[in-house]
């Protein structure tokens, strides 16, 4: 070996067993790369998987939150007199589906937004009141586990639309598990009452 300029002897120049040495670290130089290129395929399928684990995560989540919101939904209806007590009115009724169709139709004459029409159309509860003076009203409430302002928002919209298409007083509502965070202090400033729906209505029957 020439150590003055650092070169490694050439092949040729080398003993039988700096052959082998040399060979055995060829070996080992393509092993590591061979080892290499695997890791990283590895690396790379370990990715996908993953990826496909949190999509179906994901998924599973949106569908609990469905879920929860139906569940919710649906104990808001079995509470509909609650509700309207926890108002100060007097449930009078729930507001037939077809009744429902009639006003959904007068938004859609109007020039309401078609994704404003529909959303009003799907709406969780409108129920006919009476107050404490014996006047109708409607109350329209939108149910959610957990109350966030796009619920506080479509409960005074729909309660809006009530209004318009009846003449009657009206007001909107919002039902759920747990209130987000500033969001009782947002509905009462436009006037949309909040109610809390006990855990234990959550419950099937």
């Amino acid at each position: 070996m020439n150590t003055e300029d650092g070169l490694e002897p050439a092949p040729e120049n080398l003993t039988p067993e700096g052959r082998a040495i040399v060979q055995r670290l060829d070996g080992v130089i393509a092993a590591l790369k061979d080892f290499g290129d695997k890791q990283t395929e590895i690396n790379r399928s370990v990715d996908n998987q993953l990826k496909r684990v949190d999509e179906r995560f994901t998924k599973i989540d949106q569908h609990l939150g469905y879920l929860r919101g139906a569940h919710a939904a649906n104990a808001a209806q079995r509470s509909a007199d609650m509700i309207a007590d926890d108002m100060g009115y007097q449930i009078v009724d729930l507001l037939p589906r077809e009744m429902l169709i009639g006003f959904v139709n007068m938004a859609r004459a109007s020039g309401k937004a078609e994704s404003d029409v529909r959303s009003f159309r799907e709406a969780d509860l409108i129920m006919l009141v009476r107050d404490a003076d014996g006047q109708p009203a409607y109350v329209a409430v939108e149910a959610s586990f957990t109350v966030a302002a796009n619920d506080i928002e479509r409960a005074k919209r729909n309660a809006e639309y009530l209004h318009e298409f009846t003449g009657l007083q009206t007001r909107g509502a919002v039902a759920g598990v747990d209130i987000a965070s500033g969001q009782r202090r947002n509905a009462l400033a436009v006037g949309v009452h909040c109610y809390t729906i006990p855990v234990k209505d959550l419950e099937a029957d």
